[in-house]
């Protein structure tokens, strides 16, 4: 993949004014959506790889973020307005990108049940900003159950040599479906990670190397795509595309998206390999198999 640094300079502007100008309908259309989500499972990126969920009713969300906490000079949305139906929300680490201050401030006295590891909780207790109630600390191997939702902790693979924060992934089972949200993986290695059996998808976070995304052929680009295949899931969901915060070498682009794709489709030719960008709505259906 040959790039153009001046003409991706100016993709990345361009992209980010509109997405900036943009935001404010973008919010309300997908936490509208979501609010009146009744039936299925479905979720929506609220930025890069930023979820808000609906399970048959349950409203709940991982990492849920708003542009504005990582853009300077946007406006903050309603939180409390918006998210009022939420009953559960899932941190999994302290990045900026990830954790929207704003938002738990907003929702800090209300009703909602927080799982928020222990490596979080140091942060936000710095801050003064977590919650005083409500508060499970997530356990890896040990189940968390909301109603039907079950949410199986683990330990991911984000500390990366001297990079990185200590980062809790969540294998999401409802309903007979399974579902693994291993988050900003830096180091793949499925040898590290617990055996989770059958995987209807795996919803990943792209990212091809340090200060890589320059590169024509970036460097961990067999290795994102060798350990996703591994994970015999047969759908992968990629977000963590145009996280406007990030310095162009580390801003991943729809671009790299396809030349993960096209690597993966010769690698596992049987994988449904799909993409979501912020306001997407991602649909959680069961493996083909399983629907025979």
């Amino acid at each position: 993949m040959l790039i153009d640094p001046l003409q991706r300079r100016e993709k990345i502007q361009a992209d980010l004014l509109k997405a900036r100008s943009g935001y404010e309908v973008l919010w309300q259309q997908v936490t509208g959506d979501w609010r009146s989500a009744e039936k299925g499972c479905h979720g929506w990126l609220t930025y890069s790889a930023n979820y808000l969920f609906s399970f048959d009713g349950l409203k709940w969300g991982l990492d849920t973020y708003a542009m504005p906490a990582r853009i300077q000079g946007m406006r903050s949305p309603e939180y409390r307005a918006d998210l009022a139906p939420l009953s559960l929300m899932v941190l999994t680490h302290a990045h900026r990108d990830h954790l929207d201050t704003n938002l738990i401030q907003a929702l800090i006295n209300s009703e909602v049940q927080w799982v928020i590891p222990e490596h979080v909780q140091e942060v936000l207790r710095g801050m003064g900003a977590l919650p005083g109630k409500n508060v499970i600390t997530p356990v890896p191997g040990q189940p968390i159950q909301k109603g039907a939702l079950r949410l199986l902790p683990f330990e991911s693979l984000h500390l990366h040599g001297v990079y990185g924060v200590p980062e809790t992934g969540y294998l999401v089972e409802y309903q007979n479906q399974r579902w693994l949200f291993p988050g900003d993986v830096r180091v793949y290695d499925n040898s590290r990670l617990p055996d989770f059996g059958r995987l209807d998808g795996v919803v990943a976070h792209l990212w091809l190397g340090k200060a890589c995304a320059m590169d024509g052929e970036p460097p961990f680009l067999d290795a994102f795509c060798q350990f996703f295949s591994r994970l015999g899931a047969e759908q992968l969901f990629i977000t963590h595309l145009n996280e406007f915060g990030r310095d162009e070498n580390e801003l991943w682009s729809e671009d790299h998206f396809y030349l993960v794709k096209t690597n993966l489709k010769k690698r596992a030719p049987g994988l449904k390999v799909q993409k979501f960008l912020m306001g997407d709505r991602m649909i959680f259906n069961p493996s083909a198999h399983r629907m025979e």
